[in-house]
């Protein structure tokens, strides 16, 4: 049985139905964070003064060129379409392309109280919306966690399997971390989310870390998806370009 749009991220993102799937995968989520201090870094500034907004492009049409690691090597491009704001709070349209070819959207908020993923899979809601970095973002909070239970999009299903239901997740901010880009080395925060969700017969559980940078908005993805039968998938995105407008 293959599993259908694989996603990624710590929300929902829709890939491809084209990765790798391996058995009892268990892949170091951990693996693009950077140990090196010699080369340049792009710092994080201030944590004080981030604001919610800031994890993501200031204005419509800025985007991000990833390439998968590992021997299958695939790019993705993450392209925020429409950046709206509204009072104190923001509103983005995320949408996913592989071969110049529209493949996911997701809608996202942010406000005081931190970022929010509004929908996935082209419009299916969070109800509620599902905290991605809870505000303020210090650097006594690590590992703290937050919880989310609601009704939203799955993030992988087999075939045939509904893509939509109960879902309950832990996640916790990692604080900030180094991370490698084929830009050079960036400061982003580290959010590690756990989630689980049944899909007719089958039950799923997604670990998967995203790190968010301010302009660049998403700059790394890991994500591992198991299946209660053994079966499961892996996936790293790395940043490759990334142009602003």
């Amino acid at each position: 049985m293959k599993f259908s749009r694989p996603l990624a991220l710590v929300s929902t993102v829709a890939l491809a139905s084209s990765l790798v799937f391996v058995t009892g995968c268990n892949k170091e989520e951990a693996a693009g964070k950077s140990t090196a201090k010699a080369a340049k870094v792009v710092e994080i500034g201030d944590l004080s003064k981030l604001k919610p907004a800031d994890l993501f492009p200031a204005t419509s049409g800025a985007q991000g060129t990833f390439v998968t690691e590992g021997n299958n090597k695939q790019e993705f491009v993450l392209r925020y379409s429409k950046v709206v704001k509204n009072g104190d709070a923001t509103s983005i349209t995320m949408e996913v392309l592989q071969n110049r070819k529209q493949t996911d959207i997701s809608t996202y908020r942010a406000d005081s109280k931190g970022l929010f993923q509004t929908s996935a899979r082209n419009g299916i809601a969070f109800n509620p919306p599902q905290a991605i970095v809870p505000f303020p973002v210090k650097k006594d909070m690590e590992f703290k966690e937050f919880k989310y239970s609601g009704i939203g999009p799955f993030n992988s299903v087999a075939t045939g399997e509904p893509t939509s239901g109960k879902l309950e997740a832990v996640s916790r901010v990692r604080g900030v971390e180094v991370i490698d880009t084929e830009l050079g080395k960036i400061e982003a925060i580290a959010v590690t989310s756990v989630s689980g969700y049944q899909a007719g017969k089958s039950i799923y559980r997604i670990r998967a870390t995203t790190w968010f940078a301010p302009k660049y908005g998403i700059v790394r993805v890991t994500q591992q998806i198991q299946r209660q039968d053994g079966q499961g998938t892996s996936l790293t995105l790395k940043l490759k370009n990334f142009s602003g407008k």
